[in-house]
């Protein structure tokens, strides 16, 4: 169980520095690349378990690029 659990961090981790790193400010689009990039875990991650995490994040970078 723990083990599964720290898979799914270092995914989230390498997933919400990926949205850093490339100003990422549109969540469809975002879902878009992962189906392109069959990024399923990252897809998995974005539209179940950690939805709530990956919206806010892609919405606080968009607010910060509009600052």
């Amino acid at each position: 169980m723990i083990e599964s659990r720290n898979y799914i961090m270092k995914d989230l981790r390498e997933l919400m520095d990926f949205l850093i790193k490339n100003n990422v400010t549109n969540y469809a689009e975002f879902i878009e690349y992962c189906i392109k990039n069959k990024r399923y875990d990252w897809f998995r991650l974005a539209t179940d378990s950690h939805y709530l995490a990956v919206t806010k994040l892609i919405d606080g970078i968009a607010r910060k690029i509009e600052n």
